[in-house]
């Protein structure tokens, strides 16, 4: 029995080593993600809002033949119309023409998650007014349109801050 010995050299974590270990991950994951949440949500809204960019040309084009903007039903809204209900985050678009000059882009999104709301109350607005200078595009919340864009300011591109 005097043979056995007892090994003091065992290395091992404590439990409060391990304790620590977990709250510092909580804390780290209390953190990161809400701000992965945020971030998925700007991506969700940037598909619409490149998709109305890229109409600008378009637009402007139609806006410097005619002197007008184009009509709510013309070919070129139709298919802007088609092109942005197909995108998985748009649920529905109204365009409205309220004179030759300005021209309004309503799209109605989907529940993007986190506290953006629900779906069927988001909505990002691009007013679009022509000049002789050229076209201009607002997508701010103060844009002037009828139902201006309504998501909140964390989640929308620089572009349309206010």
């Amino acid at each position: 029995m005097k043979n056995m010995q007892i090994n003091h050299s065992q290395k091992g974590f404590t439990l409060i080593e391990l304790m620590i270990v977990v709250a510092i991950i909580g804390i780290l994951a209390a953190v990161a993600i809400p701000a992965y949440q945020d971030y998925t949500i700007r991506s969700r809204i940037v598909e619409p809002v490149n998709a109305a960019a890229a109409a600008k040309a378009s637009i402007y084009e139609s806006y410097a033949s005619l002197g007008q903007m184009p009509a709510a039903a013309s070919n070129i809204m139709n298919d802007l119309d088609t092109n942005l209900t197909a995108l998985p985050t748009v649920s529905a678009v109204a365009i409205t023409r309220p004179d030759a000059d300005n021209m309004a882009v309503e799209m109605t999104l989907n529940d993007l998650g986190g506290t953006t709301g629900t779906a069927g109350t988001d909505r990002i607005t691009f007013l679009f007014t022509g000049a002789a200078t050229g076209l201009t595009v607002d997508c701010t919340s103060g844009s002037g349109a009828a139902n201006p864009t309504n998501v909140e300011e964390k989640y929308l591109p620089q572009s349309c801050r206010s």
